[in-house]
């Protein structure tokens, strides 16, 4: 993963499936460094239990939390 703190910095963007806290990831749909911002923006998709379907939810990892293998 990105991070092993990665769920601490990750919410839902659309307002239909706010709730991430029975969210089963899968896979990355994309992963970059903003170095300007100290952040790995990471999307990642899953299952939802409360929502019954896949939902993507974005991880905002700040550098310095975040595995090194995201930093290039």
């Amino acid at each position: 993963m990105i991070g092993w703190n990665w769920r601490d910095y990750a919410s839902s963007e659309d307002p239909d499936t706010p709730d991430i806290s029975t969210f089963e990831p899968h896979a990355f749909v994309s992963a970059r460094y903003d170095k300007s911002e100290g952040i790995v923006i990471a999307e990642v998709t899953g299952y939802s239990p409360t929502y019954q379907r896949d939902i993507i939810v974005t991880a905002r990892v700040p550098a310095d939390e975040a595995n090194e293998n995201y930093l290039d």
